[in-house]
């Protein structure tokens, strides 16, 4: 179910169940791990009639190969392509250095089905068999889940992210790893940058499944999220309903998007979505309403939707710095130029997007 007006977001298309009653023992990980081994866990600690599934993160990138059915999905590591006594004992040393984590639940059909999720995030090469290694060093980064054919491929989110949140049929699987795998690229880059204490300069352990860590002194450090808001622009005048695009200076000269920007110190996302449209547009927003969220773990940040209302359409303007160019489109006006090629918009994995099409009222040409 989902309960924003704009839907299902990439990323964020299923309901995942994180058992943070589970993941904060400290034996809730080598229970996984044996039950990987074939042995039969404690029900208490391992509610799943399944065994858990392990997979590969490199960086951004997840270990995917094309399954049985022809979907893009993660690779599901055997037993024999790992180290079996190197993670029994990396979970009870609980290192410094990340490198296995709890990621989430797993369910595609139904919750009979259900099973855990552990990533590898780090120290691959004592974690896996020599040959699971060199397999994953040598693997190839897939520009597109099309170059995907038998062998594994290095998959970044952003290329999976698209097919995470489609509601038909034969995308459920990739639907269902949306969030799982949010979590996991949203952990692992934490956990490159969080190994020493930001307040005395010590190292970190580990703990909590991987979703915390903690100080010498016994200080429990989180994963921190950065709220920003993305904001799509509409107003009516000569006769028309018009949305309003911005062309960044960082970006090519045709490609254009919505308004984003982070939340400042003292500030509510009302007064985020005012401050940002006016600095970079100078917008004065005479309405808005929340349109949804996503996830977006590119270090650590979660993007809340809007759409805003224009009270000056014929008074807007470049900040020049930021923004290079803005222009109103009419919906035929945008149609026609995405599918010419005079403009182009976000890809399919960002809410700003998803945020376009629904004002549109229909798919865009995809790039």
């Amino acid at each position: 179910m989902n309960f924003s007006p704009l839907g299902a977001t990439p990323l964020s298309g299923t309901t995942m169940r994180r058992f943070d009653e589970l993941r904060n023992r400290d034996d809730f990980l080598s229970h996984l791990v044996e039950a990987v081994a074939g042995k039969t866990p404690d029900a208490a600690i391992y509610p799943w009639s399944e065994t858990p599934v392990v997979i590969a993160v490199q960086g951004e990138c997840i270990l995917m190969q094309r399954n049985a059915a022809g979907r893009v999905v993660p690779q599901e590591l055997q037993l024999e392509q790992l180290n079996l006594e190197a993670l029994r004992t990396h979970v009870t040393d609980q290192p410094s250095t990340s490198s296995l984590i709890y990621s989430g639940e797993l369910v595609v059909d139904t919750l009979d089905s259900a099973r855990p999720v552990l990533a590898i995030i780090g120290d691959h090469e004592s974690l896996l068999s020599h040959e699971c290694w060199t397999e994953l060093k040598d693997a190839q980064r897939a520009s597109s889940l099309a170059d995907i054919e038998n062998t594994p491929a290095l998959v970044h989110l952003r290329t999976f992210a698209p097919l995470s949140f489609d509601v038909l049929a034969e995308n459920r699987v990739e639907r269902a790893w949306g969030d799982i795998l949010s979590a996991t690229i949203a952990l692992n880059n934490w956990h490159q940058r969080a190994s020493f204490d930001p307040a005395t300069g010590q190292p970190t352990r580990i703990i909590k499944s991987g979703w915390a860590r903690v100080t010498p002194e016994g200080r429990e450090i989180f994963p921190r999220t950065d709220p920003a808001v993305i904001t799509v622009v509409s107003a009516t005048f000569d006769g028309e309903e018009r949305i309003l695009l911005g062309n960044a200076q960082a970006w090519g000269k045709n490609r254009f998007s919505t308004f984003a920007g982070f939340v400042e110190v003292g500030e509510s996302l009302e007064n985020t979505v005012e401050r940002e449209l006016f600095e970079e547009a100078g917008v004065r927003v005479e309405a808005m309403q929340y349109m949804g969220s996503q996830p977006w773990p590119f270090p650590r940040s979660l993007m809340l939707g809007y759409s805003a209302v224009a009270a000056n359409p014929h008074e807007v303007q470049a900040d020049g710095e930021e923004i290079a160019e803005i222009r109103w489109f009419t919906r035929d006006e945008l149609r026609t130029a995405c599918a010419s090629g005079e403009i182009s918009v976000p890809q399919r994995s960002s809410i700003s997007r998803k945020l376009i099409e629904h004002w549109v009222g229909c798919p865009l040409p995809v790039e």
